[in-house]
């Protein structure tokens, strides 16, 4: 059984678009609405919302700013939901693609708003809350790729450097995070609302080689997870380990990496192996904290994910990790040793 008939999720056209609203500010993901593109384009034209986008952007206390943002409504582009999260999605809007692009240089926002807005798929374009990014709404086909939603976030964002290119937008980078199926978008309209719905589909033709190849590299981290045995550790004695551990992480990788732009980086993924060979002491959720710690360290080295997953570095460090021999530790045994006498 498919994703579409497991989930009775019906799949819209752009003009068919459906979307859930909600009030109250990103942490709340109950929907209040379902609403369609002409109801999402009357919300964001009424007056209260420009008057309360005005007074968010004039704001400066962050404490204000936050209170303010909370009454913006938000809305979830890439379909509806009876819950915000990607398995409780109803509809899905498969000829639309959610652009964000953030931390914009202040001149540059409104360059980079004519160029999306001007784009014939453009459907809806406006300026964030603190006018320093854009958000838009695109009109696309997927010329080889008709219902990417069961791999919607891996597809896009994989590509992502592809869809800066075909939006003309290359010195600008698309927030990624915008590219998850279930992501609000907040309803703002301090000025310059752009709404088009006579538009022109952008054909994306996406790289699969590089999506099937991260596909790949996941699965393996999942078959890592799943087989995962870790040592027996006695519960009163894990903070003691846990702090070891801490201490092998901190001294044996992180200070033995070389951040100088100079020094080449791809080699230093072998340094997590000292981290990697003692996982065996930690149970299933601190390994995953270890193993993510050592792989945000190692994209510090190159600069950016996107530079990182340029370089393979991801598939580098699984590697480093999943052929990492189990090994005894002094001065854990030491720990695991004393707590046994006693």
């Amino acid at each position: 059984m498919n994703s579409k008939e497991k989930n009775n999720i019906t799949f819209n056209d752009f003009a068919d678009s459906k979307f859930t609203a909600v009030v109250g500010g990103q942490e709340k993901v109950n929907p209040d609405k379902q609403i369609n593109l002409i109801e999402l384009i009357a919300i964001l034209s009424n007056p209260a919302i420009r008057k309360l986008s005005a007074a968010l952007r004039a704001c400066k206390d962050p404490a204000a700013r936050a209170k303010l943002k909370a009454k913006l409504p938000y809305f979830t582009p890439y379909g509806s939901f009876s819950y915000r999260n990607n398995n409780s999605i109803l509809s899905y809007n498969k000829n639309i693609l959610a652009v964000d692009i953030d931390a914009i240089p202040d001149s540059e926002v409104p360059i980079v708003f004519n160029i999306i807005k001007n784009n014939k798929a453009c459907i809806l374009a406006y300026i964030s809350a603190k006018g320093k990014g854009v958000k838009a709404l695109i009109h696309v086909d997927y010329a080889n790729e008709p219902d990417p939603i069961a791999d919607h976030y891996n597809l896009l964002s994989t590509n992502s450097e592809y869809l800066n290119s075909i939006l003309g937008i290359t010195n600008w980078k698309l927030d990624k995070a915008q590219l998850k199926l279930s992501q609000p978008f907040f309803m703002f309209n301090a000025d310059g609302l752009y709404y088009n719905l006579n538009t022109e589909p952008l054909i994306l033709k996406l790289s699969k080689s590089l999506f099937k190849e991260r596909k790949a590299v996941m699965a393996k981290e999942k078959q890592l997870q799943a087989e995962y045995k870790p040592s027996y550790v006695p519960e009163e004695l894990k903070p003691a380990v846990t702090k070891e551990l801490q201490n092998i992480f901190t001294n044996d990788f992180l200070r033995k990496l070389n951040h100088d732009p100079k020094a080449a980086r791809h080699p230093q993924i072998y340094k997590v192996k000292a981290v990697a060979e003692v996982m065996h002491y930690a149970d299933l959720s601190e390994q995953q904290n270890f193993f993510k710690g050592c792989y945000a360290a190692i994209v510090l080295l190159y600069g950016s994910e996107e530079e990182a997953d340029a370089a393979n570095a991801y598939k580098s460090f699984l590697a480093v990790w999943s052929n990492a021999a189990c090994k005894k530790n002094e001065a854990i045994e030491s720990i695991l040793s004393k707590g046994v006498e006693k």
